[in-house]
């Protein structure tokens, strides 16, 4: 009987210090889909579930490379993991594209920024699948005011806007502060 103890208390301590590593931790991820699914697997499942937040920085090469690498299935795949594995009412989620920002601001006219909105757009509806997250936060490189419709159209009806965006004062930024032309605001929220 003693021995029973002693494992059940063990098993106890496991858990608890589970959930207070866990609950602790900010995991930040700057790799492809695959790759942070592939080191999330591996992490005890028990422990997934006491995660708070995780930070996802989309590099350019997922931009360039999107069709090719099939990124969009990759982002899927990664979303689907999360609802299954996360607590998804207590996990704040972002999704920092600012790397792109070299890249967008030479773009002579808005179209040429297309690629950057219509993919961000794709990682959006990825997201949609964790409808009744506690938090999403868009970090945008252009189309800077697309952060808060994004992350509405992610979040719902229980929408709060977190992340108040401060528009800049110097007109030169003022093409990275516009909604793009082509965006129907008119849409209904996901």
């Amino acid at each position: 009987m003693h021995g029973s103890y002693a494992t059940s208390l063990n098993k106890q301590m496991y858990y608890d210090a589970l959930e207070v590593f866990y609950t602790k931790a900010s995991f930040e991820f700057a790799e492809i889909p695959t790759e942070i699914l592939c080191f999330l697997s591996r992490l005890p499942l028990e422990g997934l579930k006491f995660v708070r937040q995780l930070l996802f920085r989309v590099q350019p090469k997922q931009f360039f490379r999107w069709n090719q690498d099939n990124y969009l299935q990759q982002w899927r795949s990664l979303a689907v993991f999360i609802k299954i594995n996360f607590n998804i009412p207590n996990l704040s989620i972002i999704i920092d594209s600012e790397e792109m920002y070299d890249h967008c601001i030479w773009a002579e006219q808005e179209e040429d920024n297309r690629f950057y909105y219509d993919i961000s757009s794709q990682i959006t509806d990825t997201m949609c699948i964790l409808r009744g997250i506690h938090d999403i936060h868009f970090r945008l490189a252009w189309f800077t005011p697309m952060g808060p419709i994004f992350e509405r159209r992610v979040i719902g009806d229980s929408y709060i806007d977190r992340h108040p965006q401060v528009k800049p004062s110097n007109p030169l930024y003022e093409m990275e502060w516009r909604i793009p032309s082509w965006h129907n605001t008119n849409l209904p929220a996901s």
